[in-house]
């Protein structure tokens, strides 16, 4: 689900409390109808939701393409 706005809008906030790394302040966080508001972000995952980050560097002239560390 694409999250667009202008900056200062809310949107990392919103990505944090919905995955839980800050406590939602009010409202609900429903997966499948199960609210996880006060869940950690462990049980989330476990019902489907998880986030990853986005990386903005392709490819690194020192090093050639970019690698996910483990590899």
């Amino acid at each position: 689900m694409p999250i667009i706005g202008p900056n200062g809008a809310g949107k990392t906030s919103f990505v944090h409390a919905l995955t839980g790394s800050i406590p939602a302040t009010s409202g609900a966080v429903l997966i499948a109808g199960e609210d996880v508001t006060r869940k950690s972000q462990a049980a989330r995952v476990h019902k489907g939701l998880a986030r990853t980050v986005q990386i903005n560097r392709a490819h690194r002239a020192d090093r050639g393409p970019a690698r996910p560390l483990w590899a």
